[in-house]
């Protein structure tokens, strides 16, 4: 089953619990601290998954990602 963990006007966040996998999906640009700031929320969320799911996998679609600085 696909339960939706959050959304907001960057990032759709979600785990299929089947697989199980957690994935996010870019929705728009975001700055650089955006993207830090999310990327570092979803592997917390990650680590926190990963002690009832042994085998979970982390999915990313960054089609809409868009270009990030070197910083």
């Amino acid at each position: 089953m696909i339960i939706e963990i959050y959304r907001n006007e960057l990032i759709n966040c979600e785990l299929d619990d089947s697989i199980p996998v957690l994935e996010h999906r870019w929705l728009k640009e975001p700055t650089d601290a955006q993207f830090k700031n999310e990327l570092i929320a979803i592997a917390k969320l990650y680590r926190d998954l990963k002690i009832t799911y042994k085998k979970l996998a982390w999915l990313a679609d960054t089609e809409l990602l868009g270009e990030l600085s070197v910083d």
